[in-house]
C-alpha cells in the first residue's frame, strides 16, 4: 500500500519496507516528542467544500488550515466526499466529509491530518488484521517523517520569533440582509457589493462620497452637506424624489431627501450594502435603481468593551482635518440586556478660498476669506438591546448628526482653482434625528418583526444668487420636516423548500420649505432699482404632506436540489397634498395654491435561480422599479410666462406622472480555488418610461416638474476578489453603463431638449476600481499596507454634449499602511495620492462655470484603542 504525505503543494510517497519504517519508528518519535509544540484543535475555521473527490476534498482542508497530510491514495483516490459548509473544527469538519465514505480521518496535536479506512480500526482478526498493523505502521511512521521534513508548515508548530500563528487562508463569510433574512452574500440571488468594519477603517471611509463611488455601476454627485445625490444603473435625474433607496437599518431615509441625500456618518458601523437593479419588493418605492443600506453595530449581550479613535490629516491648497469618536458597550444583565453609546465629531477642513470685491454700485462690501467650505460633523447614537434567550428580542435606538458648512464647496476656474466670489459668508446645515424600536418575537414556524421609527430633520441652504440675477441678493431656505414609519413583517423559519415573506409599510410624512429672498447690499444701492427699503422681494411658504402605505409579499420555492423559483411583489398607494403661498416683488404679488394627487401602483418581481453547486450560483432576473409622481409649487405669472413659452408650455402644469423601470438582467456568484476567490457578475438592460425631471425656469428663477419620455441602460458588473499566495488579497471591480435617451424628450422636458441617442446626464460609461493588500504576522498582532485604485470615465453634465459639460475621466491613488491588534491600531494614509485635480460635477443653475473639485492630496494618520 502506498501512502502520500502532502508538503503545501507537492507530495511524497512513503513506500520503504516495514521492517526499516519499524526501526526508524522510536528514533523519529524521539525527535517529535523533542520538538513538537501541540496544535490548537478546538480552533474553528469556515470550510466551503464542495463534493469532490476525497484527495481533492482534504487537501483544501490541509492548505486552508496550514495542517500537514497524510491519506492512502489507492484507498481514496475514487471516493466522493460529502460537501461541508460552515463553522467547524478540522475534526468536525472531516467528520461530515467522510461520512458514509467508508473513510475515517483525525487531526493529531502535531498539526497533522490523516485519512484512513474506517475498517482498518475495527480490530479485525487474520489477515484482515495483519493488513491493519501494517497500515497503522505505515501512519505512524509517515506521520514522524512528516513532523521532520514539514514542522514548519502544520498549523501547531512554533514561529519565527516575532511572529502570530498564520491565519487560515480563506476569503471571509460575508453575512448580510440584503433579503430581510440573513444570507451569505454569495448565495444572495442580487448584484450587490458589502463594505466591512475592516475596510472602513484602513480606507478611511467617512461619508457615501468616500465608498460609493468605488462600487459598479453606481454614481454619487456631492454638492455640499444635505446636497447630494445617488444615481444607479444609469437612472440619473434632478427630479425631488430619488431614484435609489438609502436605508440606516430597518429606516428608509430616501423619502427624507429635500436637496439631497442624509449621509450617516461610519462610526461604529457593522458594514453598508449597496444592492444594484429595482428592489421596490422590499426596499420601497424609491428603490428603482437599486438601495444602500448601512447596518450600525448592535449591542453585545454578553461583553464589555470601549474604543476610542482619532485621526488628523492635512489637504494641500486647504485646511487640516481631525476627527474623534469613542464607543462603549455595557452589558447591564449579562446576556439579557445592554447598553452601546457612540459619539464622534468631524471637522473637515475647507480647500476653497472667497474673493469678493465691493461693487462700488450696490452699497455690498467687500468679503475675503480662506477655505470658507469648512464642514463640521457631530453626532451620537445610543441602543438598547433586550434578548429573552430564545423567543423575543427587542432594540431601542436613538440617533442624532448635525453637519454645517460655513461655504459650498464650490470654485469658478476663471478668478483661479479653489476660488469662489460670494458677497456674504453662505451656509449649508443638515440636522437629523432618528428614534428607532424595533421588535423580533420568534415561533416554531415563522418570525415576526416589527420596527417603528421617527424622524425629524431640517436642512437649511443659504446661497448668493447676485450672478444669476445681476444684483446683490440672497436666498435662505430652510426646510424642517418628521416622518413616521411602521413596518412588521412576518418570515418562515422552518424546514421547507417552499420559503415565504409577507409585510406592510406605513408612512406619514410632513414637510415645509420657507424661502426668503432678501437684499445684502445696502439701502442706497436698493433704491437704485427703484424699490423702498422695507420691500419684500420674495417670502414664500410650502407645506408638504404624503401618506404611503404598501403591502408586500416575497416568496422561494426550491424546484429540486439545483432550481429555486422567486417571486416578489410589493403593492403601493399614495396620497400627496401640497399647500403654497407665496408673496413679493418677485412673486408679482400674492400667489396661493392648493394641489393634491393620488395614485397606486403593484410593482412585481422574479428570479430564477440555479445553484450547480455549493460555490456556483447563476440567476435571471425581471424586477420593475416605480417612484410616485411630484406636485409642482406655484410657478407665478406673468413673471414665468416667457420663460414656459420657451419650453413650448402655457402653463406649469399639475407636476410629473409616476415613471417605472423593467430591468433584465442574468447574473453569477462563483467561489473558486477552494474559498481563496470569489468572481461575481452581471449583465443588464433598463427600459426607463416617463422620466421625472425638474427644470429650472432660466430667467424668472422658479423651477416645473415635468416627464421627460423614455429611456435604456445597458451595462456590465463585475466584481472579484483573490487571496494570493500567504499575504496577499487583490480586489477588483468594474462597470460599463450605456445609459441614453430611446427617443426625443417632449419639447422643453428635458430643459434643453434631449434627442434619441444623447447620454443620460452624470452618467459615465466606465467605472474601474482596484485594490491591493499585504499583511505581515508580527509580535502582537500584524502590520498591512494597503493601495486603492478608481477611475471614473467622461460623462456629462447636460444634453449639450460639449466640452464645456463634460466631467469627470480621472484616476485617484489612494494609500495606506498601518498595525493593528486585539488591543489598537493605527495607521498613515495618502489620499489622491497623486494629487490629480478633477472636477466632480458642474453647476448648471447658475451661468457663471461654477464647478465641484474633488478633494486635493490629504495625509494623515489615525489611532484607535479599544480597551
Amino acid at each position: 500500500m502506498a501512502w502520500y504525505v502532502f508538503f503545501g503543494g507537492g507530495f511524497l510517497n512513503i513506500g520503504v519496507s516495514v521492517t526499516f519504517r519499524v526501526r526508524c519508528t522510536s528514533v523519529v518519535l524521539g525527535v517529535l516528542l523533542a520538538g513538537a509544540v501541540e496544535a490548537d484543535e478546538a480552533r474553528e475555521y469556515y470550510f466551503d467544500i464542495p463534493r469532490q473527490n476525497v484527495a481533492a476534498a482534504i487537501n483544501e482542508i490541509a492548505t486552508q488550515v496550514d495542517a500537514l497530510l497524510l491519506f492512502p491514495y489507492e484507498e481514496v483516490k475514487l471516493v466522493e466526499t460529502n460537501p461541508v459548509k460552515g463553522i467547524y473544527t478540522v475534526a468536525g469538519a472531516l467528520e461530515v466529509l467522510l461520512q458514509n465514505t467508508g473513510l475515517a480521518g483525525s487531526f493529531t496535536s502535531g498539526g497533522v491530518i490523516t485519512i484512513s479506512s474506517s475498517e482498518l480500526t475495527d480490530g479485525q482478526d487474520g489477515d484482515a488484521e495483519m493488513s491493519g498493523k501494517k497500515s497503522r505502521i505505515q501512519q505512524k511512521v509517515a506521520v514522524a517523517i512528516m513532523s521532520i521534513f514539514g514542522a514548519a508548515n502544520a498549523s501547531g508548530q512554533a514561529l519565527p520569533d516575532g511572529e502570530t500563528e498564520r491565519e487560515s487562508r480563506a476569503l471571509e463569510e460575508i453575512i448580510v440582509t440584503a433579503t430581510k433574512r440573513e444570507s451569505a452574500i454569495m448565495d444572495v440571488a442580487i448584484s450587490m457589493s458589502v463594505i466591512d468594519s475592516n475596510t472602513i477603517d484602513k480606507k478611511q471611509l467617512v461619508e457615501m462620497g468616500d465608498y460609493l463611488e468605488a462600487m459598479p455601476s453606481v454614481i454619487y454627485h456631492d454638492a455640499g452637506a444635505g446636497r447630494n445625490s445617488i444615481f444607479i444603473r444609469g437612472l440619473a435625474t434632478n427630479s425631488m424624489t430619488p431614484t435609489t433607496g438609502t436605508y440606516i437599518d430597518e429606516v428608509p431615509t430616501s423619502d427624507i431627501a429635500v436637496l439631497g441625500m442624509f449621509d450617516p456618518k461610519l462610526v461604529d458601523i457593522e458594514r453598508v450594502e449597496v444592492l444594484r437593479g429595482p428592489q421596490g419588493t422590499l426596499y420601497g418605492a424609491g428603490a428603482m435603481g437599486g438601495a444602500v443600506k448601512v447596518v450600525p453595530n448592535r449591542p453585545n449581550l454578553s461583553e464589555f468593551g470601549n474604543s476610542a479613535r482619532f485621526s488628523l490629516g492635512f489637504t494641500e491648497e486647504g485646511d487640516a482635518s481631525y476627527d474623534v469618536s469613542g464607543t462603549i458597550n455595557i452589558p447591564l444583565v449579562d446576556d439579557k440586556f445592554a447598553l452601546r453609546a457612540t459619539g464622534y465629531y468631524y471637522k473637515v477642513g475647507g480647500v476653497v478660498d472667497n474673493e469678493y470685491p465691493e461693487s462700488g454700485v450696490f452699497g455690498d462690501s467687500e468679503l475675503f476669506a480662506k477655505d470658507v467650505d469648512e464642514e463640521r460633523t457631530s453626532g451620537a447614537r445610543i441602543a438598547l438591546a433586550y434578548s429573552s434567550g430564545d423567543r423575543f428580542d427587542a432594540s431601542l435606538t436613538a440617533f442624532y448628526q448635525e453637519t454645517t458648512a460655513d461655504g459650498l464647496p464650490e470654485s469658478q476656474p476663471l478668478l483661479g482653482d479653489y476660488v469662489q466670489s460670494r458677497g456674504f459668508k453662505e451656509e449649508l446645515s443638515d440636522e437629523f434625528g432618528l428614534i428607532n424600536l424595533v421588535l423580533n418575537y420568534s415561533t416554531n414556524r415563522f418570525d415576526i418583526v416589527s420596527s417603528t421609527a421617527f424622524i425629524d430633520r431640517t436642512v437649511l441652504q443659504d446661497r448668493d444668487l447676485s450672478v444669476f440675477f445681476g444684483a446683490p441678493l440672497r436666498l435662505s431656505d430652510p426646510s424642517p420636516l418628521d416622518q413616521f414609519i411602521q413596518e412588521v413583517r412576518i418570515t418562515s423559519n422552518y424546514d421547507s423548500r417552499l420559503q415565504w415573506l409577507v409585510g406592510a409599510f406605513y408612512s406619514d410624512l410632513t414637510r415645509e420649505e420657507d424661502q426668503n429672498l432678501s437684499w445684502f447690499g445696502d439701502d442706497t444701492g436698493l433704491g437704485l432699482i427703484g424699490l423702498p427699503a422695507d420691500v419684500v422681494l420674495f417670502d414664500a411658504n410650502r407645506e408638504f404632506r404624503d401618506d404611503q402605505t404598501a403591502v408586500f409579499v416575497d416568496v422561494t420555492y426550491e424546484l429540486n436540489d439545483q432550481w429555486a423559483l422567486s417571486t416578489g411583489l410589493r403593492a403601493f398607494e399614495y396620497n400627496l397634498f401640497q399647500y403654497d403661498s407665496a408673496t413679493g416683488v418677485f412673486n408679482g404679488g400674492d400667489t396661493l395654491l392648493v394641489s393634491e394627487t393620488s395614485g397606486d401602483h403593484v410593482s412585481p418581481k422574479v428570479t430564477l435561480t440555479y445553484d450547480r453547486s455549493d460555490d456556483r450560483l447563476y440567476y435571471a432576473t425581471v424586477a420593475e422599479g416605480f417612484r410616485q409622481g411630484v406636485i409642482n409649487g406655484d410657478v407665478p405669472s406673468p413673471i414665468c410666462d416667457q420663460d414656459l413659452a420657451d419650453l413650448g408650455l402655457t402653463d406649469a402644469g399639475t407636476g410629473s406622472d409616476p415613471d417605472t423601470v423593467w430591468n433584465y438582467e442574468v447574473g453569477g456568484k462563483m467561489t473558486l480555488g477552494g474559498g481563496t476567490m470569489n468572481l461575481t457578475g452581471a449583465v443588464f438592460h433598463i427600459d426607463w418610461s416617463d422620466i421625472q425631471n425638474l427644470i429650472l425656469l432660466p430667467n424668472c428663477g422658479f423651477t416645473v416638474n415635468m416627464n421627460a419620455g423614455k429611456a435604456t441602460s445597458d451595462g456590465v458588473e463585475l466584481e472579484f476578489s483573490a487571496l494570493l499566495g500567504e499575504q496577499f488579497t487583490l480586489n477588483l471591480a468594474g462597470s460599463y453603463n450605456r445609459a441614453e435617451l430611446a427617443e426625443d424628450s417632449p419639447v422643453g422636458a428635458t430643459g434643453r431638449t434631449g434627442s434619441k441617442g444623447d447620454s443620460i446626464p452624470g452618467v459615465p460609461e466606465i467605472n474601474l476600481q482596484s485594490s491591493l493588500e499585504y499583511f505581515q504576522p508580527m509580535r502582537d498582532g500584524r502590520g498591512f499596507a494597503r493601495v486603492d485604485y478608481l477611475y471614473v470615465g467622461p460623462h456629462y453634465t447636460t444634453f449639450e454634449q460639449t466640452k464645456e459639460s463634460e466631467v469627470g475621466d480621472y484616476n485617484l491613488v489612494n494609500l495606506s499602511f498601518g498595525f493593528q491588534n486585539d488591543q489598537w491600531s493605527g495607521a498613515f494614509y495618502a489620499q489622491n495620492l497623486l494629487n490629480e485635480k478633477y472636477v466632480m460635477s458642474l453647476d448648471t443653475e447658475i451661468n457663471d462655470g461654477r464647478l465641484i473639485y474633488g478633494r486635493p492630496r490629504t495625509i494623515g494618520f489615525y489611532l484607535r484603542t479599544y480597551f
